[in-house]
């Protein structure tokens, strides 16, 4: 049989590890906040309404994502507010927004598939944001999470510019299907650091895509006409420093 509820969950306060099977139908809000010790939660495929990790000072890992429910998953009824969290999988949750600003431990942060306007991360820790997949996304500020070395944002499409410039540790950046991004700055002083960079099928109607590159890096690819062999980018791309 299929578990769809939790209920009394906050009474085994000594439990560590929570891992539903993918084919349980959890219904409903889920507050863990009794279960202090708790050090991995795994959810995924679920049709949970709303979650609370806010008081469990041992969560390192969550993967809550793949929510089933037409109308939307977690929606607002999410509170990630953890210091101690490092890993966080919310993705296809029916997300419109989020704050991770109090996860000053996180490093792996997926919110692929969700409904989010804009994303602005200013924790130091971050190293991969995973953001597939969200249509209504109009501007990502990645500017504070300066430890940042991977970056996917595929399918999104409404965002013009992105600036990556503050980011030194880029290592690789996935913007495929981005048919609206205009401008893409890479000038991080370290631009030859990124090992794979994809940018195909960002063809807009306004203009083909600029990137902006250290003059180092624009020298020694003549221009842009001599990449990396793990660099991808649309035909039509122009470089600048």
């Amino acid at each position: 049989p299929k578990i769809q509820s939790l209920e009394g969950i906050e009474c085994f306060t000594d439990l560590e590890d929570l891992r539903t099977p993918w084919q349980d139908q959890l219904t409903g809000n889920l507050d863990m906040t009794n279960n202090t010790k708790l050090y991995r939660l795994w959810l995924q495929h679920h049709d949970l309404t709303g979650l609370d990790i806010s008081n469990l000072p041992n969560l390192r890992y969550v993967i809550a994502g793949g929510g089933s429910m037409p109308h939307g998953g977690f929606g607002p009824n999410l509170n990630t507010t953890n210091s101690s969290v490092q890993e966080l999988d919310v993705s296809e949750s029916g997300l419109t927004e989020i704050d991770v600003s109090t996860n000053m431990s996180l490093y792996e942060l997926n919110v692929k598939s969700n409904q989010l306007t804009n994303i602005n991360i200013t924790n130091t820790t971050l190293t991969y944001l995973n953001c597939n997949d969200n249509p209504p996304l109009t501007s990502i500020d990645v500017s504070g999470a300066t430890s940042l070395t991977t970056l996917h944002s595929d399918n999104n499409n409404g965002y013009f510019t992105l600036d990556l410039s503050a980011n030194s540790a880029m290592y690789h950046i996935s913007l495929e299907n981005n048919t609206n991004l205009q401008l893409l700055n890479l000038a991080n002083g370290n631009t030859s650091g990124i090992f794979i960079l994809d940018t195909t099928f960002t063809t807009n109607t306004q203009n083909n895509l600029v990137i902006k590159v250290d003059a180092s890096f624009y020298t020694s690819t003549s221009g842009g006409t001599n990449l990396p062999a793990n660099w991808s980018v649309q035909t039509g791309t122009t470089f600048i420093t």
